[in-house]
């Protein structure tokens, strides 16, 4: 396993727990080492952005915006 990963399973952890923004954090600690996983950065998305996920269909469109931008 990764260290990108182990901040990963640290998030889902804390989120478990009801701790979201302490989640927020280990997972951008994640990404920031790993930006190609896609696992962390859609968790990152949807904490951040729900209505993109969980209103009606994924917005993938958006999911591709950020990307082109770097986010």
């Amino acid at each position: 396993k990764t260290k990108a990963d182990r901040y990963f399973r640290r998030g889902v952890n804390l989120y478990r727990q009801g701790l979201v923004n302490a989640a927020l954090d280990q997972w951008k600690n994640g990404c920031a080492i790993d930006p190609t996983n896609w696992v962390i950065r859609k968790q990152i998305w949807a904490l951040e952005h729900p209505e993109k996920f969980y209103e009606g269909s994924v917005d993938y469109c958006w999911q591709q915006e950020q990307v082109d931008k770097g986010v």
